[in-house]
């Protein structure tokens, strides 16, 4: 079992210091726009879901965004330009995984991400 999570620090290059400033443009490499303050380290943002298994409970797991200049939304790179792997695609592949499902609550960032990152590695999604 895999399992993924934003882990970010106190202050980031995306925070949003209003709501107004959601989705601004940031323009460092690996940080798009700017975010509502979220999954901050040491806040209940980081725990999962109830319902799934605690975290050690995985196999593997990945901690996306822990860099305050870097924001990814997949799960398999920390970079917005898919070259710096999380190793969960050699982790899969190692293990002869070749169908990963596919869940989370950005279905429109994270997790369209992910699958697009999967799909491009060669995995078959189930969403």
């Amino acid at each position: 079992k895999l399992v993924s999570r934003d882990l970010h620090p106190p202050k980031a290059a995306w925070d949003a210091e209003t709501p107004a400033n959601m989705l601004e443009p940031v323009g460092l490499p690996n940080v798009d726009v700017k975010w509502n303050r979220h999954c901050v380290l040491g806040t209940t943002g980081v725990e999962l879901l109830d319902g799934l298994p605690p975290v050690l409970d995985y196999d593997f797991q990945v901690n996306k965004g822990m860099d305050p200049d870097a924001h990814p939304y997949g799960i398999f790179f920390h970079d917005v330009a898919d070259t710096k792997t999380t190793g969960a695609n050699e982790f899969l592949k190692c293990n002869k995984i070749d169908t990963v499902v596919v869940g989370g609550l950005a279905l429109d960032f994270c997790v369209k991400k992910s699958v697009m990152q999967a799909l491009d590695l060669g995995f078959k999604v189930i969403v």
